[in-house]
């Protein structure tokens, strides 16, 4: 069954010639001034301009909210939109939202108080690629729409009854049905052009009425118009995005593979209070999608097909491990990211200090349950005496700055770490423009400075072992570095639109399991790039931004 989203739309303009108000009750194309006969023009790319951004808003409006809006440009419209089933004009009664295709099939809908008839239709197909997951058009005026003329919506007093005026010329009484302007006297054979009082007698203004555009949800892309905090992307190639809403809390929405919405949670008590309190997200080994922030005590596992709360740990609602052991938290953690075994690392600053009184961050692992467990995995080639002595060495070693890292790291002078796990089973820890790639052992693979200013997101890496780091470097440049396996090699694997490249200012980066390339940036920026570098999908906004960046770079 689909789920539709309902659009109310009331709109109007000025009359460009002579000033008078227009409304405009349907998706039409011509309609007359009803004062001078001006004939305003609406062409598909005016109404794009016009409910492109009803359509964006509504979707995530609750039933019965609204707001108004003036779409500036040429001509000025204003608009007053928002989610309401359709509902008839005297009876105030919703219609039967199950039957719409039928009615839609019919053209028409019928007020069963009234009897009256209204109009229903199937959207136009220009329209429908204008505004994808518009499906229908309901309770327009039907003397704008084609093949309106057969719905019966009651006829005026002054369209029953014939009308007398005397001939200008030679003075006989002419019946006026209302049909022409222009009519000819059956006694003198003159043609009389009937004057304004009597035709707007005939013909009143008509009051700005309510119409609808109908879509189905799951068709309509999605977009936004905020920062977005964090990305994931889980087998399916499902993308999960946490965003700011508008009251600076969380909006919480998962999108299938054609960047459609799946679901969305806005009811989570997430939202940011400082630099470490961004809403982050992960995939864990059983599917879940894990929400937390460094600002909560609590760390969540929810549904990553329904989006439902299926467990919580730490905090006052969530469980904790056994009593007398260390209250878990996910406070002042700064990145986490989830391994294949049930387990998961956080990079987190707890209340210890070093010999020296400093603070310092840990890297810790924790299962499901909450209850921490050792860092790094046992080395099947380090045992005896002297791995034994190794092992206490390292644990009790201090804290260690990322530009000096040794093997089995678990204390950290730095406070900015991002770490991830790759595909390939190994762990990167990215720090600003230097990472670290480390085995499952905690035995360093390499650490290095990369060539750019700073970087973005978490360092992402495939089945092969490459890794991916999005940075931003001089001039404004926005790009992918791909990392070999060995670090050994470095190089810009996507461009900057700037230069003949795919990515301009998206500033998340994600890696499904085919090696597809995610970007995602603030106000519905969206890419999606094969792993040779080809563009799959650009979103809307992410175009805009591009041709932005490209003229930018011409001046």
């Amino acid at each position: 069954m689909k789920n539709y989203v309902c659009i109310a739309v009331e709109l109007k303009t000025k009359c460009r010639n002579c000033d008078g108000t227009i409304h405009i009750n349907a998706l039409a194309e011509k309609i007359l001034c009803p004062y001078c006969k001006f004939e305003l023009c609406l062409s598909p790319e005016t109404w794009k301009g016009i409910l492109e951004d009803p359509i964006k808003d509504t979707s995530n409006y609750e039933e019965g909210e609204g707001t108004n809006s003036t779409v500036m440009g040429e001509i000025n419209y204003q608009i007053t939109y928002g989610k309401q089933t359709p509902r008839f004009p005297e009876s105030k009664k919703s219609i039967d939202i199950k039957k719409i295709d039928d009615y839609a099939e019919q053209g028409y809908v019928e007020d069963p108080d009234t009897g009256k008839k209204y109009s229903l239709r199937k959207i136009p197909q220009k329209y429908s690629k204008i505004f994808p997951g518009a499906l229908y058009l309901a309770m327009e005026d039907a003397e704008l729409i084609p093949g309106g003329d057969k719905i019966s919506e009651g006829k005026t007093e002054n369209s029953t009854e014939p009308v007398a005026f005397a001939c200008p010329k030679c003075g006989g009484f002419l019946d006026i049905d209302g049909k022409d302007r222009m009519v000819k006297c059956s006694f003198c054979n003159a043609s009389v052009y009937l004057p304004d009082d009597l035709w707007m007698r005939l013909h009143p203004v008509k009051t700005i009425t309510r119409w609808y555009v109908i879509l189905n949800e799951k068709e309509i892309p999605y977009t936004w118009d905020s920062e977005i905090w964090d990305m994931a992307i889980d087998r399916q190639g499902d993308i999960f995005m946490a965003l700011e809403s508008e009251d600076s809390k969380l909006d919480l929405v998962s999108l299938d593979q054609n960047f459609k919405k799946k679901w969305s949670r806005g009811d989570l008590e997430y939202y940011p209070k400082t630099s470490n309190g961004n809403t982050k997200l992960d995939i864990d080994s059983r599917g879940r999608l894990m929400l937390w922030s460094g600002d909560r005590e609590s760390l969540l596992f929810l549904n990553s097909q329904t989006g439902e709360t299926m467990d919580i740990i730490g905090g006052k609602e969530g469980r904790s491990p056994e009593e007398g052991k260390e209250p878990f938290t996910m406070k002042n953690v700064f990145s986490l990211c989830a391994d294949t075994d049930e387990t998961f690392l956080v990079f987190h600053r707890r209340s210890k200090v070093d010999a020296d009184g400093n603070p310092f961050y840990e890297l810790l692992r924790f299962n499901f349950d909450g209850k921490e467990q050792m860092t790094w995995f046992e080395d099947e080639d380090s045992g005896g005496f002297f791995g034994k002595i190794k092992k206490i060495f390292n644990k009790t070693k201090g804290p260690q700055y990322f530009d000096s890292l040794k093997d089995i790291p678990t204390k950290f002078r730095d406070s900015d770490i991002q770490i991830s796990l790759g595909q390939d089973g190994n762990y990167y820890l990215l720090s600003f423009n230097k990472l670290a790639k480390y085995s499952r052992e905690g035995k360093k693979v390499y650490s290095l400075k990369l060539d750019c200013d700073y970087t973005y997101s978490k360092a992402v890496a495939d089945k092969e072992g490459s890794a991916y780091v999005l940075s931003h470097g001089q001039n404004d440049r926005y790009y992918v570095l791909k990392i070999s396996g060995d670090g050994s090699a470095v190089r810009r694997h996507l461009l900057s639109v700037v230069d003949g490249g795919v990515i301009s200012s998206e500033e998340t980066l994600g890696l499904d399991e085919k090696g597809s390339f995610y970007l995602a940036g603030y106000s519905g920026r969206m890419r999606i790039v094969s792993s040779e570098g080809k563009l799959l999908f650009r979103s809307e906004e992410a175009e805009k931004d591009e041709e932005r960046k490209i003229e930018e770079a011409k001046r």
